[in-house]
């Protein structure tokens, strides 16, 4: 049985899909610290939602992104698949400049 590599785009969807659960989850423990916060629960919740957001901005700002971008992008991709790589693109590339933003600014 051979496998074969994914495509740079199926990487970023699969990436994006991952990112999209982790936010998810965030939004869900962020809700429920609002509504329904244990006793003496608050540092917990807060270095949990902490630890979700340095994944995430890991996730987003990894380097190997923008070379499946730009591979991506010469993919032969269908129309909803451009579309969506389009926002892929414009997700990272706003994430990338405040990270280059606050490098510059350090």
């Amino acid at each position: 049985m051979s496998s074969t590599a994914p495509t740079a785009y199926q990487a970023l969807t699969k990436l994006y899909t991952r990112l999209h659960s982790l936010s998810h989850l965030a939004a869900i423990a962020s809700w429920d610290s609002a509504a329904n916060m244990p006793t003496k629960g608050a540092e917990a919740r807060a270095s949990a939602l902490a630890e979700i957001s340095l994944v995430i901005h890991g996730l987003k700002t990894d380097k190997n992104i923008k070379t499946c971008l730009e591979q991506a992008e010469k993919e032969d991709l269908s129309t909803e698949q451009r579309a969506n790589l389009r926002e892929i693109k414009l997700d990272w590339t706003v994430c990338f400049d405040i990270v280059v933003g606050i490098a510059d600014c350090l």
